[in-house]
């Protein structure tokens, strides 16, 4: 091989590190303003849920910064699938929950955020943001409230196997958050607010393995009271990573 070439195999070599530094770099800002963005949405999420007064300016604070988040990442790439699509749904999605609470109905509103939280999880596992701790979160949320609807509804004989099932699946879906250690500098969290983030990831350890000592059981009653255990300690875990 020639010098020549040599030097233009290592020309080409060095501008693709740089290239895929730069990349890397820009991403770990996108990230940054994405869990920025997760944390002014979680109190909107809650407080619409509460229906309170408090609610209309954390929904107000949510939109700001989404509009500033949507101007400056809509196009950073160039997929409508796998991207732009996602930031146009979101932005329908707001736009109904800013006008069901301008018409008083933050409950309803609050249905319409909880679209928010799923679709945003489904782009960054998209687009290679796959270990977003409030994704992981939501995914043990949407299980866990199968397992929660499925417990109170009237037993047959596949009820049983059929809440194995989800516990098998919440249990996974745990195991990754309790995995996925938190950044608390990134997520603004104090050593305290850590610690109770960590504790809460224990204590819903803890009622899975209620609740799965209650499949084995076999009483109804126990099984849809361990089944509601479950919801306590992963909304308080989740509420946490919020600016409340």
């Amino acid at each position: 091989m020639s010098i020549m070439k040599v030097r233009y195999l290592f020309a080409m070599l060095l501008l693709l590190c740089l290239t895929s530094g730069a990349a890397i770099a820009k991403d770990e800002v996108l990230k940054q303003r994405m869990i920025d963005l997760e944390r002014v949405y979680i109190p909107a999420l809650f407080l619409t849920s509460q229906d309170v007064p408090p609610a209309v300016p954390a929904l107000s604070l949510y939109v700001a910064s989404w509009d500033s988040f949507r101007d400056d990442y809509r196009t950073y790439r160039s997929s409508w699938r796998n991207w732009i699509a996602y930031f146009d749904h979101v932005q329908d999605l707001i736009d109904e929950a800013v006008e069901l609470v301008a018409e008083d109905d933050q409950l309803e509103a609050h249905e319409v955020l909880e679209l928010i939280r799923t679709t945003l999880q489904e782009f960054r596992g998209r687009n290679g943001f796959p270990k977003f701790v409030t994704d992981e979160l939501t995914e043990f949320h949407t299980i866990m409230g199968e397992i929660i609807a499925v417990s109170q509804s009237d037993f047959d004989d596949d009820t049983i196997n059929i809440l194995y099932d989800l516990y098998d699946e919440g249990s996974h879906a745990w195991f990754k958050v309790e995995k996925n250690t938190v950044d608390a500098d990134a997520w603004g969290l104090s050593q305290v607010e850590l610690n109770n983030y960590n504790n809460l990831v224990i204590v819903e350890r803890n009622a899975l393995d209620a609740f799965a000592a209650a499949l084995s059981g076999g009483d109804i009653a126990t099984i849809s009271s361990a089944a509601s255990g479950l919801k306590l300690p992963q909304a308080m875990a989740y509420l946490l990573l919020g600016d409340l």
